[in-house]
């Protein structure tokens, strides 16, 4: 199949994994693993082995003076019962765009400005989209014991790769790009 079918497959099945643990449906989840296909199953053993309990997926969150809204992928708690916000990609493979977290080193064209300083990555996107989403998600909900981390989590057909954005060496430039966006979308929502 397509990468789009592909991603399309991990999107639900996410749901459903989330549904069934937010239900502890203990018996529903044995199931799901069961039939789970291999890229999933290797998701599912990571975050086992991480100690993250997937609690919901597909959560509308709202920037409400630039009346920004998304959906945020996944949201997991915790060993230390932390809320992380988590960004499920797939594709791009084929030009090892998520092969690795350096996100200066892939092309010559970058972001409009403030963000000229990145290169036009998929990796670069998607961690814009997630800080903004987690910007989201804390004015939407307000949960005291959401987690600085944000993680995208790349789904390959062999492969996972993740990459924790608090910890990115381009941090401040997302920062500057989404407030930037922010800003505008506020600006012209009150126009």
């Amino acid at each position: 199949g397509t990468a789009a079918s592909h991603g399309s497959r991990i999107d639900k099945e996410f749901q459903t994994w989330a549904r069934l643990a937010a239900d502890k449906n203990w018996h529903g989840l044995g199931l799901f693993r069961t039939k789970a296909r291999p890229a999933m199953k290797r998701v599912m053993d990571l975050f086992e082995e991480r100690k993250w309990v997937p609690v919901a997926a597909q959560i509308p969150v709202v920037h409400q003076s630039s009346r920004i809204g998304t959906c945020v992928d996944l949201v997991v708690l915790t060993a230390n019962n932390e809320y992380i916000i988590i960004e499920i990609k797939t594709g791009y493979e084929q030009n090892g765009v998520f092969g690795g977290t350096d996100t200066r080193s892939s092309g010559t064209a970058r972001f409009a400005p403030p963000a000229h300083s990145l290169p036009l990555t998929a990796l670069n996107y998607s961690m814009m989209q997630l800080y903004a989403s987690h910007a989201m998600f804390k004015e939407t909900y307000r949960i005291s014991n959401l987690s600085d981390d944000m993680i995208v989590l790349h789904v390959g057909s062999s492969d996972i790769t993740i990459v924790n954005v608090a910890h990115c060496s381009v941090l401040r430039d997302i920062q500057r790009a989404a407030g930037y966006l922010f800003d505008y979308f506020t600006q012209v929502a009150h126009q």
